[in-house]
């Protein structure tokens, strides 16, 4: 640096002489900064392709270990009922038939719920009520599939067996039909379809909801200044320009349903059968693989269940896919770009005058030969599509009867608000009320007893639910914030854009195939399960949560903190990680918290891969227990006081998720609220 030489009372700089040992100093600085850039490149990219390869071995070693049954039945394998692994015959048609019934169950339910949420929460709820409401919405994802299979059992399977069935069979005539024939034993293809509608809800009200408020104020403006009253703005303007983000986001809540295991497992009855009647057992293909993995004894049984877990594989890939596909859709038509979308066509910017925004000067061009008599047409400069807006001179009693369909509107999307939040409500209760008094210190400091004896606890369970999350953030931590820190910096790449699309796809990955991915990866060649493939299996399905929040977070750090950076001489690398890497750490620390608070109440995974103990065991390499297996474990028990332990296990296992999901919500707001006091 240059040095301060005192003159007469006055500070000068004074130049090192550049010929001494400045100048091999600053040419070894070089030399550092650019053997180190390179390592940081190098290293950021490898965490950014472990998100393709990833994808690509689950595909491999699936379709690999499936194709003995795949090459032996062909087109029989998907299209035949017979499941015989006695005589060998193999075919999938019944869990392919139950995965699709169950899952457009699920949709016909929580479709209209979610955009009913979605529109409320948007467009006509008080700004007061948004944040509450969309925070209890969105706790419902967070509640782990095997809590609700546990409250499917003891509470909606009696609820459905009386009044709701009868009601729906005697009361409305519905016993006549084939889809409530038959005796309704409990479990059934019904059961399994109404919780699942609880469980995808969320996430279609969540994609719904982000969708609608990327719409452009413009539209809703324009529709309100020619007298559209609230409701049909939201029908005219605001729902067919995020048409294809809502679809988008059904689809994602189809695939969501299409891979779920252990809520389905535990309510749809399990029966290899095809049935018309909703009120029959049935099966899934995820719960196929769950219920008979363990019980495959010989090498044509292993390979059908494999081949059941590759065509999940490439069903929920191929939804995904779509679903990300018209999200982002909607995603770059809100964004401004030099190519302009078809929909910003249809409603093109014009250039604002002076005086208010909506007034005749400021509206689009072709909204000002609009009179105000009859109904108004936009067509776009293609001429072929058209958005039409009601107005003009209306008789009195019209307007009324507009005004009052309005309201009828608001009132029906907050009924779809409160019924959403019911069933959080209602399993929050049941937890509390059933499982609180199974708590005490014995439950957090011993081991299960054997059965008969009453007590015990699931001290071992706690514990080793700590440490797989311990090593699933050893393990997903590192490539998610690596992986991240690539799609920030080369976010116009090739390579960067299709691992920002598939960690989008990943995220809907069903959990069970990940299970049998790291069960042919890990436990297969190491001939033992352990707590180390379970961690690991956890870890991998933190990485794409991560890496996208990572990116998100980066991309929010202004650009001349890394100028200024590098313009004093921090190499790019030291810039990266001391500079804009620890400005956005709070929100990467939310990211991860979130996908801790997912990975924490998984089961399906741990099934292949820990695999449970009902004793003490903190070693790395041996068979752990963890809280969604024993409460799984508990749950579908026939013995009461496990009946009880299982409740207080899930209130222990949700504390803790709620804990960690709202640190991480509080971490979010701390950090927007400072950034905006600044």
């Amino acid at each position: 640096m240059a040095r301060l030489a005192y003159e007469n009372g006055v500070a000068s700089p004074t130049v090192p002489d550049r010929d001494g040992g400045r100048e091999a100093n600053a040419v070894s600085g070089l030399g550092e900064r650019s053997l180190g850039d390179l390592l940081y490149r190098v290293a950021i990219t490898i965490f950014a392709l472990c998100v393709p390869i990833f994808l690509t071995l689950v595909a491999w070693e699936l379709f690999s270990a499936g194709w003995p049954a795949f090459r032996r039945f062909g087109l029989d394998f998907l299209t035949s009922s017979a499941w015989d692994p006695v005589a060998g015959k193999f075919g999938a048609a019944p869990a392919i038939y139950g995965t699709i019934v169950s899952s457009m169950i699920a949709l016909v339910i929580a479709v209209p719920l979610a955009l009913g949420v979605s529109i409320f929460l948007s467009e006509l709820s008080p700004r007061w009520l948004r944040q509450p409401i969309a925070f209890l919405v969105d706790l419902l994802a967070a509640i782990p599939s095997v809590v609700y299979g546990l409250w499917g059992i003891f509470v909606l399977l009696p609820l459905l067996r009386d009044p709701v069935i009868p009601f729906l069979r005697d009361t409305l005539g519905l016993g006549h039909t084939p889809f409530f024939s038959g005796v309704a034993y409990g479990p059934s293809m019904l059961a399994a379809g109404l919780i699942l509608a609880i469980m995808v809800l969320p996430y279609i009200a969540s994609v719904s909801r982000e969708v609608l408020l990327a719409v452009p104020r413009a539209q809703r403006e324009a529709a309100l200044a020619l007298g559209a009253t609230k409701w049909e703005m939201v029908r005219g303007a605001v729902l067919p320009y995020a048409k294809s983000g809502i679809i988008g986001g059904i689809i994602l809540g189809l695939g969501r349903a299409l891979g779920e295991t252990m809520a389905v497992t535990m309510l749809i009855g399990n029966r290899h059968e095809i049935s018309a009647s909703l009120l029959a057992p049935g099966y899934t293909m995820a719960s196929l693989i769950a219920n008979e993995f363990s019980e495959a004894s010989s090498d044509a049984h292993l390979s059908a269940l494999m081949a059941v877990g590759f065509t999940l594989f490439v069903i929920t890939i191929m939804v995904n896919a779509i679903a990300r596909l018209l999200v982002r859709r909607v995603s770059q038509q809100a964004t401004p770009s030099s190519k302009r979308s078809q929909s910003s066509q249809l409603y093109p910017s014009f250039p604002r005058k002076r005086g208010p925004m909506l007034a005749r000067q400021n509206m689009d061009p072709r909204l000002r030969r609009y009179d105000g008599v009859g109904d108004l047409r936009l067509r776009g400069d293609d001429g072929v599509q058209e958005r039409s807006v009601s107005g003009g001179q209306t008789p009195a009693w019209s307007f009324r009867a507009r005004r009052v369909k309005s309201t009828v509107m608001s009132v029906l999307t907050a009924i779809a608000a409160v019924g959403a939040t019911l069933p959080l409500l209602f399993i929050l209760w049941h937890l509390v009320s059933t499982g609180a008094g199974a708590l005490g210190l014995d439950f957090f400091t011993e081991a299960p007893r054997p059965v008969g004896e009453v007590g015990g606890g699931m001290g071992n369970a706690i514990v080793g639910t700590l440490i797989l999350i311990a090593i699933a953030v050893g393990v997903g931590l590192p490539i998610g914030v690596g992986a991240g820190l690539y799609l920030a910096e080369r976010s116009a790449a090739l390579l960067a854009r299709s691992v920002r699309f598939l960690s989008d796809v990943l995220n809907g990955l069903p959990s069970i195939v990940t299970g049998i991915f790291i069960w042919t990866l890990i436990v297969r060649p190491a001939g033992h399960f352990s707590a180390l493939a379970g961690g690991i299996a956890l870890g991998t399905m933190m990485i794409p949560m991560v890496a996208r929040t990572t990116e998100e977070m980066l991309r929010l750090v202004p650009a001349s903190l890394r100028e200024a950076a590098l313009a004093l001489g921090y190499p790019q690398w030291r810039a990266s990680l001391a500079i804009v890497l620890r400005t956005a750490s709070a929100g990467i620390v939310t990211g991860a918290l979130i996908a801790l608070a997912r990975i924490a109440g998984e089961t399906a995974p741990l099934l292949f891969t820990a695999f449970g103990n009902q004793y003490w065991s903190t070693s790395p390499q041996q068979p752990i227990a963890a809280l969604p297996l024993q409460i799984f474990t508990y749950a579908i028990s026939p013995y009461d006081e496990w009946h009880r332990l299982a409740w207080a296990g899930a209130l222990v296992l949700i504390a803790l998720i709620f804990v960690i999901s709202i640190a991480a919500r509080l971490i979010t707001r701390g950090r927007f609220a400072g950034a905006s006091g600044t």
